[in-house]
C-alpha cells in the first residue's frame, strides 16, 4: 500500500515555479488591479464594497496563501457583488412600471397633504381669533426652549460628574506614557 502510494505521489505533477500562479510579474499585475479597483470604490463612496474586499480578502487568506489567489478572489467577489446589486436598480419595462405606481403614489400623498393644509388654513381663517393660535404656538416655542435648557443643564452637570475622572485618566495616560519611555531607553 505505501508503495502504491509513493508511486502516486511520484507519476503526480508538482507545480511548476514558472507558472501563471507563481509569476512575479502576474502578482504585481493583480496587485495594481486591486489597488486601482480599491481607489475607485473608495472614490466612488462606496465603503461598504470595500469593506466586502477586505473582508474577502480576509478570510480567503485561511484557505489560501497564494497572494495573487487572495487578491484574484477579493476582486472577482467584490465586483460580482457589486454588479449584481446595482442589477436590480437598473430601468427596465418591469421597472417602469413600478415606477410609475410610485409616481402615482406620490402624487395621491402630495394631493391629500395640501387638502390637509388646506383644512387647516380654513379652519384658522374661521377662528376668529388668530391672535390666541399665535400666542399657543408662542407659548408652545417658550417651553420646547425652557426644555432644551434643562437638557443643556443636565448635559454640563454630567460633564462636571465625570470631570474627576477625565483628570485621573489624564494623569494615568502621563504614567504610562513615562513608563514606555523609560521602557524604551532600557532597551536601547
Amino acid at each position: 500500500m505505501a508503495e502504491l502510494i509513493r508511486k502516486l505521489k511520484f507519476r503526480m505533477p508538482k507545480p511548476r515555479a514558472n507558472s501563471l500562479l507563481y509569476n512575479r510579474w502576474v502578482l504585481y499585475a493583480m496587485f495594481v488591479i486591486a489597488l486601482v479597483n480599491l481607489y475607485l470604490l473608495a472614490m466612488s463612496g462606496d465603503y461598504k464594497y470595500v469593506a466586502v474586499f477586505i473582508l474577502v480578502g480576509f478570510l480567503a487568506s485561511f484557505f489560501s496563501k497564494n497572494m495573487m489567489v487572495i487578491l484574484f478572489i477579493a476582486v472577482a467577489i467584490t465586483n460580482l457583488l457589486k454588479v449584481g446589486m446595482s442589477a436590480g436598480r437598473m430601468e427596465g419595462m418591469e421597472g417602469k412600471e413600478s415606477s410609475e405606481e410610485e409616481e402615482e403614489d406620490s402624487d395621491k400623498k402630495k394631493a391629500s397633504s395640501e387638502e390637509e393644509g388646506m383644512e387647516s388654513d380654513s379652519k384658522i381663517k374661521d377662528s376668529k381669533n388668530k391672535d390666541s393660535v399665535i400666542q399657543e404656538k408662542k407659548s408652545q416655542i417658550i417651553e420646547d426652549g425652557k426644555e432644551l435648557l434643562d437638557v443643556q443643564a443636565k448635559i454640563v452637570d454630567g460633564f462636571q460628574e465625570i470631570q474627576p475622572y477625565m483628570d485621573k485618566a489624564g494623569t494615568l495616560a502621563t504614567k504610562i506614557e513615562e513608563s514606555a519611555n523609560y521602557i524604551n531607553e532600557l532597551n536601547k
